[in-house]
């Protein structure tokens, strides 16, 4: 009896979480779909979806990912100012000998040079610091130009082994 009891209450019970469960997948459903409905109007798809109103911007990423705020240093070497002697990166000039070292911020993928058409005698650099995670091989680390355009080489990511 108190078995049989149980088995009914229990039916009872399972029946009515049943219908709950309907009821609220019903309403669920009701509720996406008039979601996707009012994306279809303009002005609530600008309220309602943050990824419309950011469409055609730039993604914020770390500057270790996209390589941006990295600064390499440049040393001439034995030689006081040079005002006419400039770092070009990218071919824009970007810095010049005014203080020695000089430092330039670069990218990954930018390249590097030194535009020294207006000096009248031989210089001497060296390249100086690098982020940990530029690869030293694609870059002249030191080198003598005169009076021409001397191409340092361009700025790789370092190749990690897992």
């Amino acid at each position: 009896m108190k078995r049989r009891r149980f088995t009914e209450k229990f039916a009872d019970q399972a029946q009515k979480v049943d219908r709950l469960l309907v009821r609220l997948l019903a309403v669920g459903f009701c509720l996406l779909l008039t979601a996707q409905l009012l994306l279809l109007q303009p002005q609530a798809r600008n309220y309602l979806s943050y990824v419309h109103r950011a469409e055609g911007e730039e993604i914020p990423t770390s500057p270790a990912l996209t390589g941006a705020e990295m600064y390499i240093s440049i040393t001439l070497l034995a030689h006081g100012p040079a005002e006419n002697v400039k770092v070009l990166i990218n071919g824009k000039p970007v810095g010049d000998f005014r203080e020695n070292p000089v430092f330039v911020p670069v990218c990954f993928g930018d390249t590097v040079a030194i535009d020294a058409t207006q000096a009248a005698e031989e210089l001497r650099f060296h390249l100086g610091s690098l982020p940990i995670d530029v690869d030293t091989s694609s870059l002249t680390t030191s080198g003598v130009c005169r009076a021409s355009v001397f191409h340092l080489g361009r700025v790789v990511r370092r190749e990690t082994t897992p």
